[in-house]
Order: C-alpha cells, then structure tokens, then sequence
C-alpha cells in the first residue's frame, strides 16, 4: 500500500509540472483573475474641421464629454438658403404638417408660415473619437437648428414636433429648415432671426435644472462664419466672439435677447 500511495503521488507532481510547463509554451493562463486585457490607447485629437465648404453659412465644432470618459467630436454645417426641392417639400410636409390636416379646420401647413419659401440646410455629425470608450446610449447631446425643420438619420424628438431633438452618437443627420424668400435672413423667421439656436448642449451642461438625459458636458465650442454670413448679419458676426456659458453649452443665438 504505501509503494502505491507513494506511485500516485508521484503521478500527480508530474502532472501538474506537465500542465504548467504546457501553459507557459502557450501563453495560457489557468487563474482567471490574471487574464490579460487589452489596454486602450491614447485618446486621438480632435480632427480638423478643414476649409468651410463654398455654399456653408457657418460650421460649428464642439466636443462632448460623457461621464464615463467617452468623447465626441461634434460638427454642425449650416448651408445658403436655396430654392427648394421636391425631396425637401416632402420632407417637411411628412414632419412639419399636421397629420389629418385636411379635418382641422383653418389648420395652416408649414408652408402657408413660409411665402414663396427658400431651404436652409444642415449635416450635423458626431463621432466618438479613437482610443474612447463606448458611448452610452443613456448619455444624450441636443442639437440646435432653425425651430422649424424636418430631419433625415440618427435623431430622435425632444421637446416639439418638427423641432430640434436628440443627436444620436455616434451618427449624422440631415435637416432643412424654410426662411421666407422675401427675408431669408432676419425678420422673425429668417436664418439669424433672434428666435434661432444652432450647435449643441448636453445634459451636465446646467445639472441644477437638466433638461434632458445623461451627464454629457458640451464644450470646445468653435464657429467658422463665411464672409458671406458676416456680412448678411450683426447677429452672426457676432458668434466668433460669442463668450462660453456652461449652462447653454456651444449654443450659438442672439445674445442680445438671451
């Protein structure tokens, strides 16, 4: 008996070298505490916003932050008003109008708001940058764009109908918006009226009242005006020295009436 005990015995110190020596020639490891996991690499740089494309109004960059370290690179590009198309009427008319209008008795559509109406445009886009961690869904980013507008892509409704909403991360969208033909600029309606925002904000941008989701906080707010934006308006001549204010994040609009 003590001949087998001590057989087994042996039996089982060779074993357990042989496992080992198995499992440093393959890398392997046996204790799951100490499996190894990949290490993220550094946080990339914002990317360039490049040259201002030759029909864009403005273009505004900002970055959001989330609560878990995960950043976006926002990017808002506000295009000339031009004559509208019939894919844009049908947009606005799927978003903008009323459903059953036709049985609302004196219910006007968008258009009868907008005479002989031009298009403003926009492609808003977010991208989490590389080396970041994923971005939560719960984490929420508002966009800023003309109060009435129809929108195609990675967005979701937030306060009204036909409004700015949620911007979906990472994602784009596209947005047109009408301004009256006859004063496309300012007026109550136009694109720089003192009744419009563009940009971005987030939910830790104003914690004492949140007005939406998530702990993002907007920032890094910058805005490319082209000549002929400057000169079409004091209003946005004025956003390139527009002072950061954490609770209206990168929202750009007439200061003058808060």
């Amino acid at each position: 008996m003590p001949v087998q005990r001590s057989e087994r015995m042996r039996f089982v110190a060779l074993t357990a070298v042989m496992v080992a020596l198995v499992s440093m020639l393959c890398g392997c490891v046996t204790n799951s505490a100490h499996t190894s996991r990949p290490t993220p690499g550094p946080l990339a740089a914002a990317p360039s916003p490049g040259r201002l494309p030759d029909t864009a109004l403005f273009r505004i960059t900002a970055t959001a932050k989330a609560h878990n370290g995960a950043v976006a690179d926002l990017v808002e590009t506000v295009y000339q008003p031009i004559a509208p198309t019939a894919r844009d009427v049908a947009l606005l008319d799927s978003q903008c109008n009323y459903p059953g209008v036709a049985s609302l008795k004196g219910q006007p559509t968008w258009e009868s708001g907008y005479p002989n109406p031009l298009i403003v445009a926009t492609t808003i886009t977010s991208t989490v940058r590389t080396g970041s961690p994923a971005w939560s869904p719960d984490e929420k980013v508002i966009f800023y764009f003309l109060g009435t507008a129809a929108y195609t892509g990675a967005f979701t409704g937030f306060e009204a109908y036909c409004a700015p909403g949620i911007l979906g991360v990472p994602g784009t969208i596209h947005g047109v918006a009408p301004v009256p033909g006859g004063d496309p600029v300012g007026g109550s309606l136009g694109w720089a009226s003192r009744f419009v925002s563009y940009g971005f904000n987030g939910g830790g941008n104003y914690p004492v009242t949140p007005v939406v989701g998530g702990d993002v906080i907007v920032s890094d707010c910058a805005i490319q005006l082209s000549a002929a934006a400057k000169a079409a308006s004091t209003v946005a001549a004025a956003w390139a020295a527009q002072p950061f204010v954490s609770a209206n994040g990168c929202r750009f609009s007439d200061q003058s009436h808060g």
